[in-house]
C-alpha cells in the first residue's frame, strides 16, 4: 500500500481549500523546489520510481484547464496519479492507476509543458 493509502481510510470524497501560491513547485519526501526545470522533474520522478514510500507533486502557478496540481505515489506496486481539480473555491481529487512508469511520467511532462492532462474521463473521484 502506498503513502496515500496509508494515510487515509476510504469513506467519502473530500474537497480541499484552493492552493494560494502563485509559483510552480515540485515536491517529494525529500524537499521542495520552486520554479523547477524539466531535469528537476525527471529527477523527482526517478526517485518516485526507485524508492519506497515516495511521492511527487507538481503544482502550477495558476490552474490550467481546471487542474491546479498533479501528484503520484505507488499503491500495490502500481503508480497512481491524482489530479487536483479546482472548482469554485475548492479543490477535489480524482485519480487513476497507470499501466506503467512511462505512462505516469508522460502525464507529468505533458502537465509541466502544457498544463493539460488527457483522458480525464479515466480519472475517478478519490474516496477517503
Amino acid at each position: 500500500m502506498g503513502l496515500f493509502g496509508k494515510l487515509f481510510n476510504k469513506k467519502s470524497e473530500p474537497t480541499f481549500s484552493k492552493v494560494k501560491e502563485e509559483i510552480r513547485t515540485l515536491e517529494n519526501q525529500d524537499g521542495r523546489i520552486e520554479n523547477p526545470t524539466k531535469e528537476d522533474l525527471r529527477d523527482y520522478l526517478n526517485c518516485l520510481f526507485n524508492e519506497d514510500d515516495q511521492f511527487v507533486t507538481l503544482t502550477l502557478a495558476k490552474a490550467q484547464n481546471g487542474i491546479r496540481y498533479i501528484q503520484a505515489c505507488f499503491v500495490d506496486a502500481k503508480p497512481i496519479v491524482q489530479l487536483g481539480l479546482e472548482e469554485n473555491d475548492k479543490t477535489r481529487l480524482v485519480e487513476k492507476t497507470c499501466l506503467s512508469n512511462e505512462e505516469c511520467a508522460d502525464i507529468f511532462f505533458e502537465f509541466y509543458d502544457y498544463g493539460i492532462v488527457e483522458n480525464l474521463e479515466e480519472y475517478q473521484p478519490v474516496q477517503f
